[in-house]
């Protein structure tokens, strides 16, 4: 049996998506334009230009392909829809692992300060 539950996107979701893309959009196209203007031409700022131009092509088509549509139980398996790519979670999937983890290396962080600053 699977369950379906779709991800809608609600207003406030929609218009913080909208504000951000825009953002992205003036970075990615503002950046170049007023770096080629600064530099006159010069190909050496060439990478100043085409790096932000490159980033607006390759995060926007990213976010969309990896935004999650829909969570779909299917046999005990948590399965996250996407368009590109679909995460299944297996059933017994520690899903706090890296939680777990992260306050081990936090806590070990936190033992080296205390020594380095003790000694």
């Amino acid at each position: 049996m699977e369950r379906r539950f779709e991800l809608p996107w609600d207003r406030a979701l929609r218009v913080s998506t909208a504000f951000f893309v825009l953002l992205l959009l003036g970075v990615g196209v503002g950046v170049p334009w007023f770096v080629w203007r600064a530099a006159h031409g010069d190909p050496s700022a060439l990478p100043g230009v085409l790096l932000p131009l490159l980033a607006v092509v390759v995060i926007l088509p990213l976010a969309w392909a990896l935004a999650p549509r829909a969570l779909v139980l299917r046999g005990g398996s948590l399965v996250v829809d996407r368009p590109v790519r679909p995460v299944e979670i297996p059933p017994g999937y520690w899903v706090n692992l890296s939680v777990f983890m992260s306050v081990v290396v936090g806590l070990l962080g936190l033992a080296l300060a205390a020594y380095l600053v003790a000694g």
